[in-house]
């Protein structure tokens, strides 16, 4: 039987719906309103050739750990407390999480 077309995801679904948010916290000095504290991506949008090195280490981290956990929000924070619980950090992955945390903000 064929899938009807509007059960095929489009990309405004993946936007919308991804299979989990990946969730940081915000500087202040970026953002004219206070009431904003955190920034949520949705990482499946993202082609992960499209981006460096340290973003790319950001996606795939995140994208274990929702699976692993079966979590629909990572924090980034939980990672790097993960990293700590068995030893490891960003560094040891050669990545710098903050060029990397601006990229997937940013462009």
């Amino acid at each position: 039987m064929p899938i009807e077309a509007s059960a095929c995801p489009t990309p405004n679904d993946e936007l919308l719906y991804p299979p989990y948010w990946l969730v940081s916290g915000v500087d202040r000095k970026d953002y004219i309103s206070t009431a904003e504290a955190a920034a949520a991506i949705a990482p499946g949008i993202i082609p992960r050739g499209s981006v460096s090195h340290d973003a790319h280490e950001i996606l795939g981290c995140a994208d274990l750990y929702a699976r692993k956990h079966n979590l629909e929000v990572v924090f980034l924070s939980e990672l790097t407390s993960m990293f700590l619980d068995v030893g490891t950090s960003w560094t040891e992955l050669r990545a710098d999480w903050e060029s990397g945390l601006r990229e997937l903000r940013y462009g």
